[in-house]
């Protein structure tokens, strides 16, 4: 299975935020290790908590969907694989979770067959890009206020509920003001 594109994307990104240099390369391996055990899988979703993104894998065949497997990871997050017949993953939970990191006890069978992981992938890097301009913001409010970062994080989440804004909003609004960059002409 190959990355999506918004996959490589996100990945580079938490590369640079996480220090997983090897991310990208252990789930392609990981994608070809569940191809092997399921010939019929034909996508792979891995959904990383932490982080709040997901990163999706297609085989070069986009057919149906008609069975999916969700299992729970043991670092916080999910695994979702999908495959084109039904049932495809059913003698299979045990060794796929040994493969994937995950529990086979937590498995979930067919509970997304709208591979609405899909969807969430094509928006990682969004929110990766969401998620280091908070950072940025609560760094730079920790600083300017001389309290810990934290607490700056929970004025800065507090502040956008307040007043009814999205936090990244906020931090862009917060991080453009420290900087002199006001939009103004």
């Amino acid at each position: 299975m190959e990355p999506i594109l918004e996959t490589c994307q996100a990945i580079l990104d938490l590369d640079a935020l996480a220090a997983d240099d090897d991310l990208l390369e252990r789930l392609v391996a990981e994608s070809e290790q569940v191809q092997a055990f399921v010939p019929d899988c034909i996508a792979m979703s891995v959904t990383l908590v932490e982080h709040g993104v997901t990163f999706t894998f297609l085989a070069a065949s986009h057919a149906s969907i008609m069975s999916s497997l969700s299992l729970p990871l043991a670092e916080g997050g999910v695994v979702d694989l999908y495959a084109t017949t039904p049932h495809a993953f059913g003698e299979h939970h045990q060794r796929l979770a040994e493969v994937l990191g995950a529990s086979a006890a937590g498995a979930v069978s067919d509970a997304d067959l709208g591979f609405r992981t899909h969807d969430a992938a094509r928006r990682a890097p969004e929110v990766l890009r969401e998620t280091v301009t908070v950072e940025v913001a609560t760094g730079m409010l920790a600083g300017l206020l001389d309290i810990e970062v934290d607490d700056a994080h929970v004025r800065l989440t507090r502040s956008a509920t307040r007043v009814g804004i999205a936090e990244p909003v906020l931090a862009r609004a917060v991080t453009d003001l420290v900087r002199g960059d006001t939009g103004a002409p």
